[in-house]
C-alpha cells in the first residue's frame, strides 16, 4: 500500500489593490481581466485572456456576475476566477475556463457559484477549483472539470470550514497522481464536499497511484450520491482523524493494473456504502473491494462488492495499531479471483477486527471464503448465506502471528469445511442455523438449535456442545469419525450415525471422546446402510 507525501498546501494570501469600479461598461481589452474591490460588476458575452493575472477577481466583499463568456489564462497566479477574502462573491453562468499553470477557480474565504460551463486546466498540480481560508463556499451545477497535469485535482478543498456543493457535474483527471475530489489538507476546522449526480473519472499514468478518486482527510466529510466513479486509483479513500465518506446509490468501478481498492477507510475514519451502491474492482492483483484499517469503521448497507483480480479480497480488515469494525446488512460480497476471500482479517497480537453481518450473501469462487490471518476476529452472522466453492474451505484460521476467531452464526446457512491450523484458535457457535461440512481441528464448537451436517472426518480439539442436531451425512459405504479431544456436552441434542447393521466389527460412523469427558443427554439415531437388520433406523438416548 503506497502512500505518497501530501502535495504542498497553498496558504499564501494574495491581495491586489485596484480602484473601485461600480461596473464595466464593456468587456475588458485583450490581456485584461475584470477586478472589483467592494463593488459589483456584471458582464455577459466577453472573451477574457490574461497572462500572469486572474481573469476574474473579486476583493473586499465585491461581486462579479459573469455569463455567456470564456476565460483563458496562463502563468502562475493566473486563476480563471478568484474570490478573495470574506464577502467576496463571483457568480458564473454558461462560462468556459482554460488555465495553464494556475487553478481555474480559486476561493480564499470567498464564495462562488457556477451554473453551466466547463473547466480545463493544464500543468502540474493545477486544480479545477481550490478552496482555502475560512468558510469558502463553492456551488456547482452542470459543470464539467478536466485536469490534464500531473497531480491535478478536480475539487481541492483545504481545512477551514470550507465547502463544495456540486450537482450534475463531471470531473476527469488524465495524468498520474490526479484526484477527483480531495477534502481536508492543511489546518483549521473540518471541511466538506457534497456531490450529487456526478461522474468522476480518474486515470493513472506512470508512477505510484494518487490517494484516490474521492479523498477525505482530517475530520472532513464527503457525501457522494446518485453518481458514478470510474477509477484507475483508489475509489473512495478516507485518511486520518475521523474523516468520513458516505457513498449513496453510486457505482464505484475500479479497473487498474495496481493494488488499489474500491473503498479504503484508514486510520480512525469511516466509509459507508449504502442504498444500492456497487463496488467492483478488476485488473489488478490485490485490488480489494473494501479495506478497513487501524481504528476504522466500514459500513455496507443494501449494497454490493465484487472483485475479480488475484488476491483481491472482498472485505479486508487490517489491525496493525488499532481495532476495526465492519457492519454489513442486506448486501452481497463476492470474489472471483485466485486467492481472493470474501472476508479476510489480519491483526497484530491483541488487535480486534469485529464484523457484524445481517441478511447478507458471501461467496468466493476461487479461494477459502473466510480467512483469519492474525489477531482477534469477532464475527457475528444473522440471516447470512455463505457457501464455499468446490475444493475450497468455508473457513481457514491460519495466522502468521497467533489468530483467534470467535464466530457466532444465527439463522444462517453455511456450507464448506472449517479448518483451524495448529497454534491458532477457532471458536464457533451455531444458533438456529444449518452448517454442512467438516470440522478440521476447530477448537470449540456449540450446536445450539442448529443442524450440523457432518460430511467428512472431523476433529474438535477442545469442547463440543450439542444442543441441536449433529447428522453424519450418509455416503454409501464411506463412514466417518467425529473426534472430540475435550469435553462432549449433550444438552438434549441428537446425533445421527450411519452403520452397517451386521455382525461384530461392522463399519460405522463413530463419535470418539479422546481423553475428555462426556456429560448431559443426547439422543442417538442409528441409520442402517446395507446391513442385514430389517430396521432402517433406531433411536436411543444416552446420558452421563
Amino acid at each position: 500500500m503506497y502512500l505518497k507525501q501530501p502535495r504542498s498546501v497553498f496558504f499564501t494570501f494574495i491581495f491586489f489593490s485596484f480602484l473601485n469600479t461600480a461596473s464595466h461598461a464593456a468587456c475588458p481589452i485583450p490581456g485584461s481581466g475584470i477586478v472589483v474591490n467592494g463593488t459589483t460588476a456584471t458582464e455577459s458575452g466577453c472573451t477574457i485572456t490574461t497572462v500572469a493575472t486572474p481573469g476574474l477577481q473579486s476583493n473586499l466583499a465585491g461581486t462579479i456576475n459573469f455569463s455567456n463568456g470564456s476565460v483563458t489564462t496562463s502563468g502562475g497566479g493566473a486563476y480563471g476566477a478568484y474570490a478573495n477574502r470574506t464577502g467576496s462573491t463571483i457568480n458564473l453562468n454558461n462560462v468556459s475556463f482554460t488555465t495553464a499553470s494556475a487553478n481555474a477557480l480559486f476561493l480564499n474565504s470567498g464564495k462562488m457559484s457556477f451554473n453551466t460551463g466547463s473547466i480545463l486546466t493544464i500543468g502540474a498540480s493545477t486544480n479545477g477549483a481550490q478552496l482555502l481560508g475560512t468558510n469558502s463556499l463553492l456551488t456547482l451545477d452542470n459543470v464539467s472539470i478536466q485536469t490534464n497535469g500531473t497531480a491535478g485535482v478536480g475539487l481541492f478543498v483545504q481545512l477551514g470550514g470550507n465547502a463544495v456543493n456540486a450537482t450534475n457535474c463531471t470531473i476527469t483527471t488524465t495524468a498520474n497522481g490526479g484526484e477527483g475530489v480531495d477534502v481536508g489538507l492543511g489546518t483549521g476546522a473540518a471541511s466538506s464536499a457534497s456531490l450529487n449526480n456526478c461522474i468522476i473519472n480518474t486515470a493513472q499514468g506512470v508512477g505510484p497511484p494518487s490517494f484516490g478518486a474521492v479523498v477525505a482527510r482530517n475530520g472532513s466529510s464527503i457525501v457522494v450520491q446518485d453518481s458514478t466513479i470510474n477509477s484507475e486509483v483508489y475509489g473512495v479513500h478516507s485518511i486520518d482523524g475521523g474523516a468520513s465518506i458516505v457513498v449513496d446509490n453510486t457505482a464505484v468501478n475500479i479497473n487498474a493494473n495496481a493494488a488499489v481498492f474500491g473503498a479504503y477507510a484508514q486510520n480512525n475514519t469511516t466509509i459507508t456504502l449504502q442504498n444500492n451502491t456497487s463496488v467492483t474492482t478488476a485488473g489488478g492483483n490485490n485490488a480489494h473491494g473494501f479495506v478497513i484499517q487501524d481504528g476504522s469503521t466500514g459500513n455496507v448497507f443494501d449494497s454490493s462488492i465484487e472483485t475479480s483480480g488475484t488476491n483481491a479480497q472482498g472485505i479486508f480488515m487490517i489491525g496493525f495499531s488499532a481495532d476495526n469494525q465492519a457492519n454489513i446488512s442486506n448486501s452481497a460480497i463476492s470474489t472471483n479471483g485466485n486467492g481472493a476471500s470474501a472476508i479476510t482479517t489480519f491483526g497484530n497480537v491483541g488487535r480486534v477486527n469485529a464484523l457484524q453481518a445481517t441478511n447478507t450473501t458471501f461467496s468466493a469462487a476461487n479461494e477459502d471464503l473466510i480467512s483469519i490471518a492474525g489477531g482477534i476476529a469477532n464475527i457475528n452472522f444473522t440471516g447470512v448465506s455463505a457457501d464455499a466453492a468446490a475444493n475450497h474451505r468455508l473457513l481457514l484460521v491460519d495466522g502468521s502471528n497467533p489468530a483467534t476467531l470467535n464466530w457466532i452464526a444465527d439463522t444462517s446457512n453455511l456450507s464448506g469445511d472449517m479448518q483451524v491450523i495448529s497454534g491458532n484458535t477457532g471458536n464457533v457457535t451455531l444458533g438456529n442455523s444449518t452448517w454442512t461440512g467438516a470440522a478440521l481441528d476447530v477448537t470449540n464448537l456449540a450446536v445450539n438449535s442448529s443442524t450440523w451436517n457432518l460430511t467428512a472426518n472431523s476433529t474438535i480439539t477442545n469442547q463440543l456442545i450439542n444442543a441441536g442436531i449433529i447428522d453424519f451425512v450418509a455416503q454409501g459405504d464411506i463412514f466417518k469419525t467425529l473426534t472430540v479431544s475435550g469435553p462432549y456436552i449433550g444438552q438434549n441434542g441428537s446425533m445421527g450415525l450411519n452403520t452397517f447393521l451386521g455382525g461384530d466389527g461392522s463399519p460405522s460412523d463413530l463419535l470418539i471422546i479422546n481423553g475428555g469427558t462426556a456429560s448431559g443427554s443426547t439422543a442417538l439415531t442409528i441409520h442402517n446402510t446395507t446391513g442385514g437388520r430389517s430396521a432402517d433406523s433406531w433411536r436411543r438416548n444416552f446420558s452421563r
